[in-house]
């Protein structure tokens, strides 16, 4: 069981389960800036994007700075 089910499953009631709405966050070190989130309808294209260019990826002999 992944540990956001096993933590988090008793307290949401939606845990584990897709995001349906947007997410925003304004942050005091960005002046109150929102950092900006993925809309809830790209999710699954922008997870399979980045998964295949981590896959592309030959980590192996990537240094620590281009692993960042």
């Amino acid at each position: 069981m992944p540990d956001a089910l096993l933590y988090f499953s008793d307290i949401y009631e939606w845990t584990g389960q897709p995001r349906i709405i947007n997410v925003e966050k304004a942050e005091s070190v960005l002046g109150g800036l929102p950092i900006e989130y993925t809309g809830f309808q790209d999710i699954r294209l922008m997870a399979s994007s980045a998964i295949s260019k981590m896959k592309a990826a030959n980590c192996v002999q990537m240094t620590l700075d281009e692993r960042a």
